[in-house]
């Protein structure tokens, strides 16, 4: 009987001290609160202290054991796992988003609903999904969004090189550059981008939830497309295909019915 209350106020402690670590981490890398780490580090320690002066040279190696085991698990589950396995907890989706001003209109599209209106441009609205308890690390290529407009279905829309003869229209927002957002049909931007779309070395943090962005329909930043292609000319009616490709995840294709296109005006 005396081993059976020992091994359960031997639980009982470990259990304290696995939600004692627990709450030290989660105002580490979670809240990030000083005051509060401080405090639960100090009851960490104390109760750890505590309890193992109280324990046989046996259980004392068994604590040690948990403990050690708990504090790596944390670790895993609030470091490791974010930084090193961040992009399989992150997801995208993206719909067409037509605008209407500044300017006059400039291509006339099927809605959704089956309409027809006219719009200045067609930007994305981008949801990014960051499905972990703690903001994680994303790795990609320098391109953070990236528009593609095709006049045919791609395998790989990505591949601006080989689908070049379908290509309609392209721009990206990249980081470490003189500008914010390029186009596609400046040979530069054509190039660099090509260049390093298998790319993997840049990092960035997406914070936890879902976040709704509006790409390429700013008036004041372009490009935004309205119905041009890498020329500057204005498309022929038919079926576009708009892909987005967000931290180096391709989505898409949608599709986009042009009607009609005329004299597109920059703004």
């Amino acid at each position: 009987m005396k081993w059976s209350r020992n091994r359960k106020l031997f639980l009982a402690v470990s259990l304290v001290m696995i939600a004692l670590l627990f709450l030290d981490f989660v105002m580490v890398f979670i809240i990030q609160n000083e005051v509060l780490t401080f405090i639960f580090s100090l009851l960490s320690v104390i109760a750890g202290v505590a309890f193992y002066s109280s324990l046989s040279s046996k259980n004392r190696k068994l604590f040690v054991v948990i403990s050690m085991a708990t504090l790596a698990s944390l670790i895993s589950l609030l470091v490791i796992v974010p930084y090193a396995f961040g992009d399989t907890f992150v997801s995208f989706s993206f719909q067409l988003l037509p605008f209407t001003g500044p300017g006059r209109p400039a291509i006339e599209i099927v809605y959704f609903n089956g309409s027809l209106i006219k719009v200045c441009g067609i930007g994305l609205e981008i949801n990014e999904t960051n499905n972990y308890f703690r903001p994680v690390q994303v790795h990609y290529n320098g391109f953070e969004y990236v528009m593609l407009v095709y006049n045919h279905t791609v395998t790989d829309p990505s591949d601006i090189v080989n689908n070049k003869p379908f290509l309609i229209w392209g721009a990206f927002y990249a980081v470490h550059t003189p500008r914010d957002v390029y186009d596609l049909s400046e040979s530069w931007a054509y190039n660099y981008y090509a260049a390093r779309r298998n790319s993997f070395n840049y990092t960035a943090t997406l914070p936890i939830g879902t976040y709704t962005l509006w790409e390429f329909v700013e008036p004041t930043v372009t490009p935004k497309w309205g119905g041009q292609d890498l020329n500057g000319d204005l498309i022929s009616p038919g079926i576009y295909y708009v892909h987005c490709v967000a931290y180096g995840k391709i989505l898409g294709p949608i599709s986009l019915n042009v009607t009609r296109a005329e004299l597109y005006l920059d703004g």
